[in-house]
């Protein structure tokens, strides 16, 4: 085995433009989200579309226990009303928001 000098060194060519770390340089949140003003919408609309599409998942999911377990799960409509209970304000405060921040 040779000595640890012997290993080449590669030298980094430092180039005149070198990539800033600023918020102009698109990484995967930006491309989701936008920059700015639009990405404060953007959030809002994806918190309304997940917070829909997880109430419904869940509630299908309620609805295919009590189709298999029918003989012990007593009501479904209880679980799925409680369910919802926690999605709406969810989907109301977000949409306050959307509304309330338009009205400046």
């Amino acid at each position: 085995m040779g000595k640890l000098s012997d290993i080449p060194v590669i030298e980094e060519k430092k180039s005149a433009r070198q990539p800033r770390l600023s918020s102009d340089i698109a990484g995967k949140v930006t491309e989701t989200l936008g920059t700015g003003a639009n990405a404060k919408d953007s959030i809002v609309y994806y918190t309304i579309k997940w917070a829909f599409i997880a109430g419904t998942i869940i509630s299908v999911c309620v609805m295919i226990n009590y189709c298999v377990y029918r003989d012990k799960v007593s009501d479904f409509t209880d679980d799925v009303k409680k369910i919802w209970e926690m999605v709406v304000p969810i989907i109301t405060l977000a949409l306050g928001y959307l509304f309330g921040k338009s009205q400046k």
